[in-house]
């Protein structure tokens, strides 16, 4: 009814209350992102998505903020999104959809940041760390992209 009678800011009042009080409803964050992008309040939009994701919701949420940042052309953005999906759920399947940013010119981001987060998980003391670093500094196959 707020929509409908063109009351926008009424109505992002309304659904934030609403994801407030019934976080596990997923109907109305999307209606609650939708309403944000039609109002064209990107940051907004964004802000609904990091409590959403908070919440850890199912996987197809989180595929819809990555294309979102996609959309935008915010590719680091959706790249730290993909490090979040694994962290909640570390899965081939989410690998190889983080993956697919590597067709995008992300390579050698994604390199880093998948033994960054593969050797974290580890228990590494210093020293191990600065062998690793060397390693990968002097090795030419992670020089050339």
């Amino acid at each position: 009814m707020e929509l409908k009678s063109q009351n926008g800011q009424h109505a992002q009042n309304l659904f934030d209350h609403a994801i407030t009080l019934l976080p596990c409803v997923d109907q109305l964050w999307y209606k609650c992102i939708y309403l944000e992008e039609l109002l064209q309040n990107v940051p907004g939009t964004r802000q609904v998505f990091e409590r959403w994701m908070e919440w850890e919701p199912d996987d197809k949420v989180w595929e819809v903020c990555i294309k979102m940042e996609e959309q935008y052309n915010e590719m680091d953005r959706a790249s730290v999104i993909y490090e979040r999906w694994i962290a909640v759920r570390p899965e081939p399947r989410v690998w190889v959809k983080w993956g697919s940013l590597r067709r995008r010119g992300q390579s050698r981001i994604m390199r880093e940041r998948f033994f960054i987060m593969r050797w974290s998980s580890m228990e590494m003391t210093r020293s191990k760390w600065r062998r690793l670093k060397l390693c990968l500094a002097h090795s030419p196959k992670w020089r050339r992209s």
